[in-house]
């Protein structure tokens, strides 16, 4: 440990990943520890990195820069994964309501962080880390700081630093301020947790049936005759007939199958639909269906075959093409009912009926594969990263500011020498001196004594490439 914070300012890459690598071990150990039944977390990593700091076991300035901007990207695009299959319809169920929310959570946080920075005096470059830190959002901070060193120029390096240091010190209690308010407003309410776990899956049996399946006898004639693709309680309810037992025989029913007095069926869909069907048609039988012999298995397969992605299951016709019927589709989780519209997607898994035959042929065709689960799709990671840069890329105007949703200018200071930053845009060459300048006494510039700037060498990096060149420090206000 000594030697690794005896020269902090040069470490190497090597150096620099070894003492990350100790910052998010111990943080990792640190979250996992409960404390009356709370625990930190991941959040634990930003205290052992706090720790670090304290101990001047720091990471290389440029090592440092790459990590935290791949880590952002990484994290935001997990993120965007994760969330995405179910965005759009959390967006069509609640998005008004829920937008409005976070619209009113985010004014109310910058009232709040605007109000702190006068009251207490503080640095207004600080205002972004507190905003930041409160909301436990690094994302926002790392927006913030560009701003800050696009706004104010060559002192936006020490305004970003500080709106960091706002950030460690408002994070802890972002992360433990939400806590310690939950457990209050438990206490204050006098909320009981099982009741509340019951009344949730009730909300959301509600919101989201559970697929059910039930074996009913047909009794009632007026619903005898149809065919099953054309009988109106099946069609206006989305429930599906897997198994058809009629005169000993067991087989997989299709939409031209005539429904008939005795047939007996097994449904599946969402359970109150499924009771409704089941009372209108006949009465349930005890007789278990699964369990009548004959060419009829059931099958859990999963879609990992990319010809099928994005195919809806009308399209697909399994019940035509093998005889075989699609009862359930799990999707992250979340049970679907099989509808005609519904289309297919990577790691969906598909439960399905019919003869040996047709399972074979259609587990072929959807894939099946547990293989390629375990194996990382790398090439639509790595398209994905570089479509958020791009898009990231892009302008967007602000009143007072002009920032991009993320600026990737690299931009590097060595030795001490100042660096600047460039919004894409080749700044032009430095004020010219030479280093045996001085600044003459009789100054055009009104207010500066001679004596009080001296000529300084400096080399920048910037996305337009590097160049060296003298300039007065600090720099003269012009005539």
């Amino acid at each position: 440990m000594d030697v690794l914070a005896a020269n902090p300012v040069e470490h190497s890459v090597a150096v620099s990943l070894a003492v990350l690598s100790m910052a998010v071990t111990l943080g990792l150990a640190l979250g996992a520890i409960r404390f009356k039944g709370m625990r930190l977390g991941i959040s634990g990593v930003l205290f052992s990195a706090l720790l670090f700091g304290q101990c001047r076991l720091t990471v290389n300035h440029e090592a440092l820069q790459f990590l935290r901007d791949f880590a952002l990207i990484i994290f935001i695009y997990a993120l965007g994964l994760q969330v995405g299959p179910g965005f759009l319809a959390s967006l069509k169920n609640e998005g008004l309501s829920l937008n409005l929310l976070s619209v009113a959570v985010l004014i109310l946080g910058a009232m709040m962080t605007a109000g702190i920075v006068r009251l207490t005096g503080l640095n207004q470059a600080s205002s972004p880390g507190i905003y930041a830190g409160a909301f436990t959002t690094t994302p926002g901070l790392a927006a913030g700081q560009d701003a800050l060193r696009q706004k104010m120029g060559d002192a936006g390096d020490d305004a970003s630093q500080t709106a960091a240091l706002a950030y460690s010190v408002g994070y802890p209690f972002g992360v433990v301020g939400p806590i310690l308010v939950i457990i209050l407003l438990r206490r204050i309410f006098h909320i009981d947790m099982d009741t509340e776990r019951k009344l949730l899956a009730q909300a959301q049996d509600v919101r989201q049936p559970p697929i059910e399946t039930a074996d009913f006898e047909v009794t009632v004639p007026a619903h005898a005759g149809r065919e099953l693709r054309n009988h109106p309680l099946i069609r206006q309810r989305g429930v599906i007939f897997s198994r058809l037992l009629r005169n000993g025989v067991l087989s997989t029913p299709t939409g031209d199958t005539v429904v008939l007095v005795g047939d007996a069926y097994r449904a599946a869909g969402p359970r109150d639909r499924l009771a409704e069907l089941v009372a209108a048609m006949g009465k349930q039988t005890s007789f278990d269906l699964g369990k009548a012999d004959g060419d009829v298995e059931r099958m859990e397969l999963v879609v990992t075959r990319t010809q099928v992605l994005r195919s809806s299951l009308a399209e697909l016709d399994l019940i035509r093409r093998h005889g075989v019927t699609v009862v359930r589709i799990n999707r992250a989780g979340i049970d679907l009912a099989p509808k005609a519209n519904l289309r297919l997607a990577f790691a969906d898994r598909v439960s399905v009926v019919g003869p040996a035959a047709g399972l074979k042929a259609v587990e072929a065709e959807l894939g099946n594969c547990l293989d390629t689960l375990n194996r990382p799709q790398l090439v639509p990671l790595f398209l994905g990263i570089v479509l958020g840069v791009i898009v990231g890329s892009i302008p967007i105007a602000v009143p007072g500011l002009h920032v991009t949703l993320r600026c990737w200018q690299p931009s590097s200071s060595r030795n001490g020498e100042t660096s600047a930053r460039s919004s894409g845009t080749c700044r032009s060459p430095p004020t010219p001196c030479s280093a045996t300048s001085a600044w003459p006494s009789s100054s055009p510039a009104s207010g500066w004594k001679p004596g009080t700037i001296s000529c300084k060498t400096s080399c920048t990096t910037t996305a337009c490439g590097t160049s060296c060149g003298a300039r007065w420090s600090p720099s003269p206000p012009s005539c």
